[in-house]
């Protein structure tokens, strides 16, 4: 049922400087600037899916109705998931009891450059898990328009998002047997507390993370991290650190022929690895 990462929404309480810090971080122009239930937003559009920046109101709420969030620095609160037919995916999700809304039409068109637009049919739930993000489902009708290189060694594509959650076991239930992702990993550190998946989704991961000693019984699951594909870690890294942005060092990823590296800052508090896997572009 569903074919990769369609966008992902982060609400930030100043538009204008999440877009710059976003700029440099994928060395990217934003493709599209929109006005949104009076809500200003921004799109970065990568080859597998787009980031969608929200500017909150000014009591910290933002433009979607089930965040329940306060956006202080960056708070990611909906994660869409790219299907190729909505009528038959709500057929799905109702078999499997997830209720979903009706099908809705969403077109989007930039604020300033008329002839730039997007369109996708759009799914949502009726009755959302009590411990899980804001979650969608869409069918693209035109896709985001591409987001311009604005330097060199721009980030390619997403890589990852990693998912805190409290009950692993719902989450993986959810993610795998009932929205139909592949596990690829799944592995407990009895004496550390942790738990670790991987699914695929398209070019990208989904990593489901379970801290046992930090995560209450009914902590609502949480975007923690996100990662970028680059042709080359070393030119990333090399253009990031000039421009003063605090980098780690490149090394050997833990997949084979992966080079990584982390950004510790600019990355409006998210963390935020970059991956380079050697032979593909």
């Amino acid at each position: 049922m569903i074919s990769g990462f369609h966008h992902l929404s982060l609400a930030v309480a100043n538009l204008d400087a999440a877009v710059e810090t976003y700029t440099l971080l994928l060395g990217r122009d934003v493709s599209l600037r929109t006005v949104e239930h009076g809500k200003r937003c921004a799109y970065f559009s990568l080859e597998n899916m787009a980031l969608r920046i929200v500017a909150t109101d000014a009591h910290g709420q933002a433009a979607v109705s089930r965040d329940r969030t306060t956006a202080t620095d960056c708070v990611p609160f909906e994660l869409c998931f790219g299907i190729a037919d909505a009528d038959s995916a709500r057929q799905r999700l109702k078999k499997i009891s997830l209720w979903p809304e009706e099908i809705r039409c969403i077109e989007i068109r930039d604020q300033d450059r008329g002839a730039a637009a997007a369109a996708w049919r759009a799914l949502t739930f009726k009755e959302p898990r009590s411990t899980a993000l804001n979650i969608g489902l869409a069918e693209t009708v035109s896709a985001v328009p591409l987001s311009e290189p604005a330097a060199d060694a721009p980030v390619l594509r997403n890589e990852l998002v990693v998912i805190k959650t409290a009950a692993p076991e719902q989450a993986l239930a959810f993610y795998g047997a009932r929205l139909g992702l592949g596990l690829l990993f799944d592995r407990t550190m009895s004496k550390a507390g942790t738990r670790l998946a991987q699914f695929s989704c398209g070019s990208s991961l989904l990593e489901v993370s379970h801290d046992a000693t930090a995560a209450a019984a009914g902590t609502p699951d949480t975007i923690w991290g996100i990662g970028w594909s680059v042709v080359s870690a070393e030119a990333t890294h090399r253009r990031l650190a000039a421009a003063g942005r605090n980098v780690s060092e490149v090394k050997d990823g833990a997949a084979p022929g992966s080079r990584v590296f982390t950004a510790r800052d600019g990355t409006c508090g998210i963390p935020t690895i970059f991956v380079e896997r050697v032979g593909i572009r």
